[in-house]
């Protein structure tokens, strides 16, 4: 048996990436694994084979930003194509990946399996980042959804919303909660990292991890700062942003909320997993404010670490946190 998982940015892109990182990792101690991916680098070890791969046409096609993302992706589907298929099983990941997953199904008469990461058809404010090319990830993702012969949810929520939103046969999905590597994910004493970035480890922090985009609710977080203990820091690592004009807006009121709270905003795009440990172990909060989550890894790790969480009532967030035990769910 072999599979074939196909990844945006494994290995080194947010929640997708930890995912299949950890996927792919403890497949292979049992099976033949092989991963491609948008990017760069190649690994090899024992039954695992990593391939990165990019853009078909070598270039950034020469349109709006919007299509541009959705095309080049689909570019790189193709590149995902141009070694052959010796697998089993093809296996995708995020909107992104399905083009060429459809087409090895196809090509080479093998099951498509996908994880539903997330869902086009409720994340509508994209149309601010994509345009006009929201309307062919979400045409990628129907189809791809259509073709699937397993469908993989992370949660009750994303089975219902299937149902409801793609009209899916029951029979084609399969809920399996996403999971953390406890021996990794765990209290440390070590602050090093603490030093490192400028936060005061005799003081009490919240803390946030995320992307700078709508769906992680950033701009609800902000305005709960207000009403928090200015003795108490707020540590933001944010990351890649999806919209310059929604960049702008967090920049402006986090510079406003400077002025009488102490913020630290970590602007990195990609953090060491041994530094994601060392934050989570000594905040005394985790604030996980997302308007959609179709599981919400990180708050899992957070809870891994013995930090609790205050997350939206949403999604898969309501069936990892215990409300009052493990943390706190806020109505959204």
């Amino acid at each position: 048996m072999k599979v074939l998982h196909l990844s945006n940015g494994h290995p080194t892109y947010g929640g997708e990436s930890i995912y299949v990182t950890n996927l792919v990792r403890e497949l292979s101690q049992q099976i033949q694994v092989e991963c491609r991916y948008f990017g760069e680098d190649n690994f090899t070890t024992k039954n695992l084979q990593q391939f990165g791969y990019l853009n078909h046409q070598k270039h950034q096609f020469q349109l709006d930003k919007g299509l541009n993302i959705p095309l080049s992706a689909m570019s790189t589907c193709l590149s995902f194509l141009t070694d052959p298929v010796d697998s089993d099983i093809v296996h995708c990941h995020t909107w992104y990946t399905l083009l060429a997953g459809v087409m090895i199904k196809r090509l080479y008469n093998i099951p498509l399996v996908i994880t539903v990461h997330s869902m086009e058809k409720l994340r509508p404010w994209k149309q601010e980042t994509l345009g006009r090319g929201y309307q062919l990830s979400s045409w990628l993702e129907e189809v791809a959804f259509q073709e699937a012969d397993k469908l993989i949810v992370p949660s009750k929520q994303t089975y219902q919303d299937m149902l409801k939103f793609h009209k899916t046969p029951p029979e084609k999905l399969r809920i399996i909660w996403s999971g953390v590597d406890t021996d990794f994910y765990q209290y440390t004493n070590e602050n090093a990292v603490l030093l490192k970035y400028g936060i005061d480890i005799k003081r009490p922090y919240v803390l946030f991890f995320g992307r700078t985009t709508k769906q992680k609710g950033i701009e609800n977080m902000l305005a709960a700062i207000p009403y928090i203990d200015p003795t108490t820091q707020i540590v933001f690592c944010m990351g890649k942003h999806d919209h310059a004009s929604y960049l702008k807006e967090i920049e402006s009121k986090i510079n406003l909320l400077q002025k009488q709270h102490s913020i630290i905003w970590l602007k990195n795009d990609w953090f060491e997993p041994e530094e994601i440990v060392q934050l989570f172990s000594h905040a005394s909060v985790y604030c996980c404010p997302s308007i959609y989550e179709t599981f919400g890894l990180v708050a899992v790790e957070a809870m891994a670490c013995g930090t609790p969480v205050v997350a939206t009532d949403i999604g898969g967030l309501n069936e990892t946190i215990a409300h009052r035990k493990t943390g706190f769910l806020a109505p959204f």
